[in-house]
C-alpha cells in the first residue's frame, strides 16, 4: 500500500494557550498547553497489498495534546530555552476507490506516541 508519506500538512485546528507563569532574574517563563489537530487526504494505491489492487483514498488525522514551557531572556530579547512535550495519535484510514474490479479493501491504522523537545540557548 503506497501513498504520500509526508506528515499531514493540512490546516492545524485547535487551541494553544500561552500563559506568563513567572518573571525572575531577567527570564520570563511561559507555560504552554493545548490541543491541535490536522487532517489530510491523499491518493494511493494497493501495490503492496497481496489480496487487493487498485487506487485508494487515504485520510490521515493527527492529534496533538501539547504541554510545555518557554524561557524568554528579557535582557537580550530572545528565546533562552524550551521544554515541550506532546502526546500524539495518528489515524490512517485507507479505502479502495469505488468502481474498480476486485474485492473491496479498507484499513484503519492507529499510531500513538510521545514527542519531546528540549532546547537550551547558550549565549557567550
Amino acid at each position: 500500500m503506497t501513498g504520500e508519506q509526508d506528515p499531514p500538512v493540512g490546516e492545524l485546528e485547535g487551541s494553544l494557550a500561552a500563559t506568563l507563569a513567572r518573571v525572575a532574574d531577567g527570564v520570563a517563563r511561559i507555560e504552554l498547553k493545548g490541543s491541535l489537530e490536522a487532517e489530510e487526504e491523499s491518493k494511493g494505491d494497493l501495490s503492496d497489498v497481496p489480496v487487493a489492487e487498485g487506487t485508494t483514498t487515504v485520510r490521515t488525522r493527527t492529534s496533538y495534546a501539547i504541554e510545555g514551557s518557554l524561557l524568554w531572556d528579557l535582557r537580550r530579547g530572545h528565546l533562552a530555552g524550551a521544554e515541550i512535550g506532546a502526546e500524539l495519535e495518528v489515524l490512517i484510514d485507507t479505502h479502495k476507490d469505488p468502481g474498480q474490479d476486485g474485492p473491496d479493501f479498507a484499513s484503519l491504522m492507529t499510531l500513538a506516541g510521545t514527542w519531546r523537545l528540549q532546547v537550551e540557548i547558550v549565549v557567550p
